[in-house]
């Protein structure tokens, strides 16, 4: 690259100074002698500003949609962020970027934006683009099990406690390990949906409940494994116990239905049926986009345990609850809980005789 890299300011041309970044953008204050002058600080480079976790190709846009335009905004980052699509922290378009990408105004995306932020999916830093806020309060499990415990008796010893003390309390928390699950949702029907998934996986004992319940009665939680959707761990975490375990569950990929829908190349009459409000709400703004003028949605939600017959329907897409109650000729069963939370769950409850050994043999040997 040459030593003097050619620069245009305004129509003029001229030469860009010695000793500058090629690959970075300067503002310049004015020409002196066919050279720019620059200031210090350097511009940030269009590249950086427009790169985001979020393009224009994940999120779809139906303005002739019976929902909102905000609303099939909201609704899709939400379903992006439950997915695992975007990770925390990750940067989202400008209220501009994201208004000029969909060619919708930008006070819609920034009401969209303020929904979000309201209900903690995003975070806004002054100064900063906004990113996807932290849902899951629960800390990562550690990798090694033998680096932790070895933690464990340095920072007892630093503090000052003996082993016997350690071991001791040790004792206690293992006898506390949660022996049954606890799912929490102010959505009765999602609470049956995820109760009826778990089932299939654990073994131990489900019981659902409203969160309002939690401040009234603490005994609900106690000696259980809290699991609830991503998003509500920050709401629920300061009226639980302490020490009480809790898990966010991430959703399944919603790709494959989507796909299908794309691939329907006939108008078609598509219904969406959920024992669930929210499900049929964060459904309803992800399919809304697909849809347009050439298919047309209807929703049931189902409050009985009665057969719904939906035999004139092209496509059925419902939960893993409502799917053994409905008859129709085509019948695509979402399953909500990802198999990345199962595992999660599974290995929160796994028996802890072996990791109760493995601890007491190493505070022996630590006492010596």
């Amino acid at each position: 690259m040459d030593e003097l890299l050619t620069y245009y300011y305004g129509l003029q041309r001229c030469d860009m100074p010695e000793g500058l970044h090629p690959k970075k953008r300067y503002r310049i204050g004015r020409i002196f002698e066919n050279r720019a002058v620059v200031q210090c600080r350097p511009m940030p480079s269009t590249n950086a500003i427009q790169k985001s976790a979020v393009d224009g190709a994940q999120i779809r846009i139906d303005k002739e949609s019976e929902i909102p335009v905000h609303k099939q905004i909201v609704e899709q980052i939400i379903v992006l962020i439950a997915t695992g699509r975007l990770e925390q922290g990750e940067p989202l378009p400008t209220v501009r970027q994201l208004g000029r990408q969909k060619k919708i105004h930008y006070n819609t995306v920034s009401r969209a934006y303020k929904e979000l932020v309201a209900e903690g999916w995003l975070l806004r830093q002054s100064g900063r683009a906004l990113k996807v806020g932290s849902l899951d309060s629960a800390e990562a499990p550690p990798r090694d099990l033998d680096g932790l415990i070895d933690l464990t008796i340095r920072l007892a010893r630093q503090c000052g406690y003996s082993m016997e003390e350690l071991r001791h309390r040790v004792a206690e928390r293992f006898a506390a390990q949660p022996d049954r699950i606890l799912i929490l949702s102010t959505d009765s029907g999602l609470c049956r949906i995820l109760k009826s998934e778990l089932e299939h996986h654990v073994s131990c004992p489900i019981q659902t409940s409203h969160p309002d319940r939690l401040p009234t009665d603490p005994a609900l939680a106690a000696g259980a494994m809290v699991v609830c959707l991503l998003g509500a761990a920050s709401v629920l975490r300061p009226v639980l116990p302490k020490r009480c375990p809790l898990i966010s569950l991430a959703i399944s990929n919603v790709d494959q239905p989507l796909e299908h829908i794309r691939s329907m190349r006939e108008p078609s009459l598509i219904a969406l049926v959920s024992v669930s409000k929210l499900f049929l709400q964060r459904a309803r703004g992800v399919l809304a986009p697909l849809l347009g003028s050439k298919h047309s949605l209807e929703e049931y939600l189902l409050e009985n345990k009665n057969r719904l017959q939906l035999e004139t329907f092209d496509l059925v897409l419902c939960d893993s609850v409502a799917f053994h109650q409905v008859k129709a000729r085509e019948v695509f069963r979402y399953q909500l809980v990802s198999e990345e939370s199962v595992a999660k769950i599974r290995a929160g409850l796994t028996n802890v005789k072996v990791v109760r050994t493995i601890l007491t043999e190493a505070l022996r040997a630590g006492s010596r």
